[in-house]
């Protein structure tokens, strides 16, 4: 029943899952297109080749970051907008099967994409002989941009969760990511935490998905539907 249901939620999520893999093709092609438009002599060459796969993979992971938040706000708002949702409360699912299923492919996207970007960043970065530091700023990166990305996606599931329709679910991530963000800006500006900034964006950002997950699966099994 699992896998009948992991399938019904990728043919319902096939459109956010291949805006995922053509923001992943673009991110590479595009970093390819402009190594060989740079004028580099011998281009695809060396230290050339490297540098358009990190940069090609940071970009795509931080793409990823954006498509799993979408697909976060799609997951359960999305068969409520069809009617789906309310059928199936009449078929002998445990409410944990259905959260089973969306948590499923959420984190099988995530795993796989994440993987095909942590490969090429770290692998092109230690085949080009990148410095300590430059190894150590390119992870700082890596890990702020998948906290927001994490802090993203739960604000999308806890939306997704609480609305009737995707569209309500997608305005709601639309709107208080940014927001979000901004409050974070003013914070750090206010209390003068400039120094340790980096420590309070990954944090609050890990807070705020945790949050957003546990307190949006609680609200999903407790839901009547419709």
């Amino acid at each position: 029943m699992l896998r009948t249901l992991l399938w019904k939620d990728v043919r319902l999520n096939i459109v956010v899952l291949r805006i995922t893999a053509l923001l992943i093709v673009a991110c590479y092609a595009g970093m390819a297109i402009q190594g060989m438009t740079s004028g580099t002599e011998g281009r695809f060459q060396g230290a050339l080749i490297y540098k358009i796969i990190v940069s090609g993979s940071a970009m795509s992971h931080m793409c990823l970051q954006f498509s799993l938040a979408i697909l976060s706000a799609n997951l359960i708002a999305a068969e409520r907008a069809d009617g789906s949702a309310e059928f199936l409360t009449y078929l002998p699912l445990a409410r944990k099967e259905v959260l089973y299923s969306k948590g499923l492919l959420l984190l099988g996207t995530c795993i796989i994409a994440s993987t095909i970007h942590l490969i090429g960043i770290l692998g092109a970065a230690w085949l080009s002989n990148y410095s300590l530091n430059d190894l150590t700023n390119l992870t700082i990166g890596l890990l702020m941009i998948s906290a927001a990305g994490f802090g993203a996606c739960g604000i999308g599931w806890f939306a997704s969760c609480c609305m009737n329709g995707n569209a309500i679910a997608l305005l709601t991530l639309i709107i208080g990511f940014p927001s979000l963000n901004v409050a974070l800006l003013a914070i750090v500006w206010f209390f003068q935490l400039e120094d340790r900034s980096n420590a309070v964006f990954v944090s609050t950002w890990i807070g705020i998905g945790i949050a957003g997950f546990i307190l949006g699966t609680r609200h999903f099994v407790n839901r009547i539907e419709p």
